[in-house]
């Protein structure tokens, strides 16, 4: 990658100056971006690159920003919250 050239929307460049696809649970939307933004609790998203965050299926949590990606079942006779960050 030139010194000019900016990276694109869910990647970033890191201290080498190399593009890298932003980690599952993290996007950018916005091209040239230094970091990646964490999904915020209640959302997730499954691809490395990803330019935004999906809510959560019903009847599934992500209690914290960034979890990975992954939203977690609640257990049984247990509901989400509204914002879908607890049980």
């Amino acid at each position: 990658m030139s010194s000019c050239e900016q990276v694109q929307a869910g990647t970033y460049s890191n201290n080498e100056r190399q593009r890298v696809y932003c980690d599952r649970g993290t996007f950018t939307n916005y091209d040239g971006a230094a970091i990646c933004d964490d999904c915020i609790a209640g959302y997730y998203n499954l691809e490395l690159g990803s330019i935004g965050c999906l809510q959560c299926p019903a009847g599934t949590i992500s209690p914290s920003p960034g979890s990975g990606g992954v939203c977690q079942h609640c257990d049984p006779g247990h509901e989400p919250n509204v914002e879908q960050t607890a049980c």
